[in-house]
């Protein structure tokens, strides 16, 4: 449970956040029909097509409706048939500051008849077939009321899929009301392997959750099962729609000028629903003011790669550097690698303040350098000459500030994933007992607190994967190591005459001794 690990993610303390104007009954129910492309090319409408393995829908200034209903013999309105394995992808096009947003419906054949006959059936509706699977992806979920979690987890209500289903929801965004936020809370608090974080107010953000899971079995009890339906949610936010609170005269005008055509408001005080790299800066510095430094916490959805280098900044790069003095969870694409380039650069994220810490989930951390002469003096025994410490974030490293799960970090040469694969390894023979390696490991175990060092081999060539990393001032869970660029160019390590020396061509270059202890661990 991420609670347990973040322990400045407390409930936020404004009970009023702002997400999205609840719209009169009449203009949900007639919500116009998304205009569907095959991802090969073409839109979809007006006939009836089989086996439709991906469709994409694209982000637009008004939302839509996506209709279903199980595979029919006949039908009076066009019907796609989907694929056994079908996608259904939005498309974020930088347009609007949101995803596609989507509203979903079933329909039984009797309701398709009756829609062909008033003549409104003028986009088909998706047949889903018993057994098959189904994966929407990178959409905004809008009017959801979900599932009982104890029932199956994550399954919208108004999705009445055929029994035997697979749905797999992944890097979805869903607006729920308050108190089935909370209730969702509560359960996975139940669930000792669920990694999630939440305000507990207006959002839940969870890594990854499968109701046919051991775990979550067990955490719903006999209810368990009682839907056909397997849903498996990965790197899923639930938003709340506060539609109770909006009360206090002029409140509601006051959003209901910021929201867009479709009702949402794409930014609030505790979350961001899509951050690019032209709109990452100015959010940063707006939403870590001192007015809002007891907000609680902050997510914020990165919708496409960008910057934390000063230098890409320059003269609008704040002289102070990027202050964050709240906790803030950046999330980027779980299937699609998102690139934060911090340019060979340190100590421009500046963590300040008892609450103040940064989460990351699935971001790939690219041209990480060594610390300079002001990381030294936070450095706390950690040492400034591995880029892995992730230097651009200026925190004393005495406690735990920087969490990260299913990330990348680009290091800029190989010889630092070998020493991280070196320390793992002798962590691990300390760990079984070995006493020679208990010795060497004694400033790792006793001044970094290294309680977790777990290094495997990736798939990747020359790239390994951080399973579990526990020290001090950190965690790491899932991440991979990789001297690969994701999308940044690679930057040659800065040359900084307090670590560096030049060795003259004439001159023999130093000797290479063994390692006996991390202080001698000096790679440059």
């Amino acid at each position: 449970m991420m609670e347990g690990l973040v322990t400045p993610l407390w409930p936020c303390q404004l009970v009023l956040q702002l997400l999205i104007i609840v719209l009169p009954a009449s203009y949900a129910e007639h919500w116009p029909a998304c205009t569907l492309a095959a991802s090969s090319g073409g839109a979809v409408g007006g006939q009836t097509l089989d086996h439709l393995a991906s469709l994409d829908v694209a982000a637009s200034e008004f939302g839509c409706r996506l209709s279903f209903m199980p595979s029919p013999p006949a039908a009076e309105r066009p019907v796609v048939q989907l694929h056994s394995n079908a996608v259904i992808t939005g498309i974020y096009n930088g347009s609007v500051g949101r995803p596609a947003v989507v509203e979903l419906s079933s329909l039984a054949a009797a309701e398709n008849a009756s829609a062909a006959a008033a003549g409104v059936a003028d986009r088909p509706v998706l047949a889903v077939a018993p057994g098959s699977s189904l994966l929407l992806r990178d959409l905004l979920l809008a009017n959801v009321t979900l599932v009982s979690p104890e029932v199956a987890a994550f399954l919208p209500l108004a999705l009445q899929l055929p029994t035997d289903m697979h749905l797999k929801l992944q890097d979805v965004q869903m607006l729920v009301s308050k108190q089935q936020l909370q209730q969702y809370a509560a359960f996975l608090q139940q669930v000792p392997s669920a990694v999630f974080v939440t305000d507990r107010a207006t959002f839940l953000h969870v890594r990854s959750f499968s109701s046919s899971a051991p775990a979550a079995v067990a955490a719903a009890g006999a209810a368990a099962g009682a839907v056909g339906t397997v849903v498996d949610a990965v790197s899923v936010t639930l938003l709340a729609q506060p539609a109770e609170s909006i009360k206090t005269e002029g409140v509601a005008e006051a959003a209901a000028a910021a929201a867009d055509a479709a009702g949402v408001v794409s930014t609030t005080d505790s979350y961001v629903l899509a951050a690019t790299n032209s709109t990452l800066l100015q959010l940063l510095q707006q939403l870590n003011s001192e007015q809002l430094s007891e907000s609680g916490p902050l997510l914020i959805h990165l919708a496409a790669n960008v910057s934390l280098a000063p230098r890409f900044w320059g003269s609008i790069w704040p002289p102070e550097g990027v202050v964050v003095r709240r906790p803030v969870v950046f999330v980027g694409r779980s299937w699609q690698p998102t690139s934060m380039d911090l340019g060979m650069q340190v100590g421009q994220v500046v963590l300040e303040g008892a609450s103040a810490n940064v989460t990351l989930f699935s971001v790939a951390l690219e041209n990480l350098a060594y610390g300079d002469e002001a990381s030294a003096a936070l450095a706390d025994g950690t040492s400034i000459l591995l880029p892995s410490q992730l230097w651009a974030f200026q925190y004393r490293r005495a406690r735990q500030q920087l969490v990260l799960w299913d990330c990348t970090l680009g290091l800029p040469a190989q010889q630092f994933i070998d020493a991280l694969v070196y320390w793992a390894s002798a962590f691990a023979s300390a760990q079984q007992g070995q006493s020679y390696w208990r010795t060497q490991t004694v400033f790792m175990r006793q001044s970094l607190h290294v309680t977790q060092f777990e290094i495997s081999i990736s798939p990747l060539p020359g790239a390994h994967v951080v399973d579990a990393l526990a020290m001090k001032d950190r965690l790491i869970f899932n991440t991979t190591l990789t001297t690969q660029p994701v999308a940044a160019a690679a930057l040659p390590l800065p040359f900084n005459s307090s670590i560096h020396q030049h060795v003259a061509t004439s001159q023999a270059p130093p000797a290479v001794a063994p390692i006996y202890n991390v202080e001698e661990l000096a790679l440059s």
